[in-house]
């Protein structure tokens, strides 16, 4: 034991004695250095384990890529690091009792006359066993931490190690945790003033260190001090696994290529990269782009919102002063209806019409131009009654006159139907912003939360990141590639950049949104919308009449709501979903909700789209597993 702590003492003397000593005397400073040696040896301590660590960590990297390690033994690592957090106790406690006491043992022992040579031995042996005990378990702890931190974020080794204790247990901007290094020297600093003043012997700094980063490492990774156990219950067990084998049990059917999954609660956040980016392809990533699809959309209304707050968009306004192509409406009297078979519109469309999905035009649910204004969508190249099509040829203002072409075919506040409001809404904050939809939602929402990689388009280098896209073919029901990556189509900038379905995202980008919205509008201490604009978004908006008339999934209505862009639970039918659970799903494959009863958000990322209105068994089993998983 004392030869673990002599290699690790020695190797600071080593740097002191080859790198500061001969700086010392060059610049005839050693005079006046000499009263801070003490000082100086236990920095030169801390920048040994820091670099220890460091090259530890990279040999690892180069040993074990991140990429090729199977999840089951990222699985194992998180419960060597829960186990490390749980047994953090015990080093210090030992340490409590041995340091203090050993020397005086042996000083009272002397003094009785009762020091044979083997406690003589033995005294010393108990202090450093203890102490080289608790070298090896912060080694442990900072690799076990540290795997688990790239596993979460895929970063360099290097950044990865400056975060360590910083953002393990949650989810920030991630250049906020850029200073996990300086923070272990300006404690190592702090614990030099102690030493000083208690008398600690230089040889004995090592003890001191270890100490300040136990505490440093319990305030960083959640900890609870008084029982020494990790805060929250829902992230760890057997219950919270069953997540990860039934997600994966979806991927080794072949129904899809590979899963990210999230879990954030309280704080404490947990991400399942399951399976690969596309068949046959490279690992699934927790970086890896997604097309959100219509997860978009309540990024679209909270834009929205922001101009209503700055008095630039008023909900209850008509539309027509900054969408003249929607002025004096007209309504189909059917919606099997002939285009010109209409009647005039009974009021105009409004900011809160489109929304809530109440302008009056939607999806219908009936099969591809089985109706004249389904045919009518087509003729005009609209490309607004299917799945996401970035490749459309029309800027905003020609789609928008294109569209005012067409009649509505419900009155506008009749019922809810939808889509289309999204769309319009797109066009609609471009004019009142005075900027391209993309600019607004990067200046004014993707940079306050550090969604980097949220878009409505993939640049180049990010290609690789991109997940390809999977759909059944309705004849063959065969899963065929629906949209790769080199010839995506959202590989360029889309001449129509659409709010309603256009968005490409990750999972860590998209949990930014989703807590600032479960933080009623702030977000890493700014506020981003208001708390009543929140409150507003997540309140069911329709009326029941207007749900009566939706006719997009029966029964839906029973238990669901809309408000701005998303939809809310009103009533628990079932064990996923608490009552004021808001969010919205993505027919690519994607799905999000945040529970503010719950305190918790969870997102969950395919790119296997759906077959239907109605969920497919994946997001069902996702979001089942992870309300089972909450044991408090």
């Amino acid at each position: 034991m004392r030869d673990l702590i002599d290699i690790w003492v020695g190797a600071q003397n080593w740097i002191f004695e080859t790198l500061v000593s001969p700086l010392l005397f060059r610049f005839d400073l050693m005079e006046w250095f000499e009263p801070a040696f003490n000082a100086v040896e236990i920095v030169m301590l801390g920048i040994v384990q820091i670099a220890v660590i460091a090259f530890g960590m990279r040999f690892l990297e180069k040993r074990w890529p991140l990429e090729k390690t199977p999840n089951d033994d990222l699985v194992a690592v998180d419960r060597v690091y829960t186990v490390l957090n749980k047994l953090g106790i015990i080093p210090l406690a030992v340490f409590m009792v041995v340091y203090p006491i050993s020397n005086e043992i042996e000083h009272v022992m002397r003094i009785w006359g009762l020091a044979p040579p083997r406690v003589e031995r033995l005294v010393p042996w108990l202090h450093d066993s203890a102490l080289a005990s608790f070298l090896v378990y912060f080694v442990l702890y900072d690799f076990a931490a540290y795997w688990l931190h790239r596993a979460q974020h895929k970063f360099s080794w290097w950044w990865a190690l400056h975060s360590l204790h910083h953002s393990q247990r949650q989810v920030t901007v991630w250049s906020d945790d850029r200073n996990h290094i300086v923070d272990d020297l300006l404690m190592t600093l702090a614990l030099v003033i102690f030493a000083q003043f208690v008398g600690v012997q230089p040889d004995d700094y090592i003890l001191i260190l270890m100490i300040g980063r136990l505490i440093e490492s319990w305030s960083h990774a959640n900890v609870d001090m008084s029982f020494g156990r990790v805060g929250e219950r829902l992230l760890v067990g057997p219950r919270f696994h069953r997540l990860h084998h039934a997600l994966a049990a979806h991927v080794a059917s072949g129904d899809m290529p590979g899963i990210v999954a999230l879990v954030s609660r309280r704080g404490e956040t947990r991400v399942e990269a399951i399976g690969t980016q596309s068949f046959g392809g490279t690992p699934m990533r927790r970086d890896t782009i997604f097309r959100i699809a219509s997860m978009s959309k309540p990024i679209t209304a909270a834009a929205a919102m922001i101009l209503v707050e700055e008095c630039k968009l008023r909900l209850d306004d008509a539309v027509d002063g900054l969408l003249p192509e929607l002025a004096d409406r007209k309504v189909l009297e059917r919606i099997d209806a002939p285009l010109d078979h209409t009647v005039p519109a009974l009021r105009p469309i409004t900011v809160r019409d489109l929304l809530t999905f109440r302008m009056g035009f939607g999806q219908v649910m009936a099969p591809p131009d089985a109706h004249p204004i389904q045919r009518g969508v087509s003729e005009l190249g609209l490309m607004m009654l299917g799945p996401p099509a970035p490749s459309m040829p029309h800027g905003p203002d020609e789609w928008m006159r294109r569209f005012g072409t067409l009649p509505l075919m419900r009155q506008p506040g009749e019922a809810w139907m939808y889509n289309t409001g999204s769309e319009v809404l797109s066009v609609l904050i471009a004019r009142a912003s005075g900027q391209p939809l993309e600019t607004f939602l990067r200046e004014r929402l993707f940079y306050p939360l550090g969604m980097k990689d949220t878009s409505f388009s993939v640049p180049a280098a990010k290609l690789n990141r991109l997940a390809s896209a999977y759909w059944r073919n309705r004849k063959t029901h065969a899963l065929q590639l629906h949209d790769g990556v080199e010839d995506s189509q959202w590989s360029r900038p889309p001449a129509f950049p659409n709010g309603a379905g256009g968005l490409v995202s990750t999972i860590d980008d998209y949990l930014a949104f989703a807590q600032m919205m479960l933080n009623k509008g702030t977000h890493g201490g700014a506020r981003v919308l208001s708390r009543a604009s929140v409150e507003t978004m997540t309140t069911d908006q329709l009326t029941s009449e207007q749900k009566a008339a939706s006719g997009l999934v029966g029964g839906y209505f029973d238990s669901h709501g809309w408000g701005f862009g998303l939809s809310m639970v009103t009533r628990r039918d079932e064990v996923a979903g608490s009552v004021g659970q808001f969010g919205w799903d993505g027919g690519l494959g994607t799905s999000w909700w945040s529970d503010p009863h719950e305190d918790l958000v969870a997102i969950l990322m395919t790119q296997r789209a759906w077959t239907s209105p109605s969920p497919p068994d994946v997001c069902r089993d996702f979001w089942t597993s992870t309300y089972q998983a909450i044991d408090d």
